[in-house]
């Protein structure tokens, strides 16, 4: 299990510095962020386990809210 959440650690820590590269209009647009959260997803579909109790648009959607609170 420690690989595992080491993968999701590491795919976390990428995904939060190439937000934090994109510039910040595209970081202020819903349609900005939605691109990137989309793209993020799919680069990282392998370095996260599936928990059976969330759907993939509730992730989708959380992976919006989490770069959304970053934008401060």
């Amino acid at each position: 299990m420690p690989n595992v959440r080491e993968k999701e650690r590491e795919a976390r820590r990428k995904i939060i510095r190439q937000w934090a590269k994109l510039p910040k209009d595209k970081r202020q647009s819903i349609e900005g962020i939605s691109e990137f959260a989309r793209t993020a997803a799919q680069q990282n579909e392998n370095a996260f386990v599936p928990q059976s109790s969330r759907s993939v648009s509730e992730d989708h959607g959380m992976a919006i809210a989490a770069c959304s609170s970053l934008n401060d």
